[in-house]
């Protein structure tokens, strides 16, 4: 599910930060892990 989103997203906040797609995934995996061990964590903020 988060792999779709990111097809079909144009850029993605990450850490309080921009990154467009391309750089995003370049470590797609390893970036979907953290952002899911920050949402397990309560971590994560919108």
């Amino acid at each position: 599910m988060l792999e779709e989103q990111y097809k079909n997203s144009i850029a993605i906040k990450h850490c309080n930060r921009w990154y467009n797609k391309e750089d995003y995934g370049k470590k797609l995996t390893e970036n979907l892990l953290l952002l899911l061990t920050r949402i397990r964590k309560g971590q994560y903020q919108a």
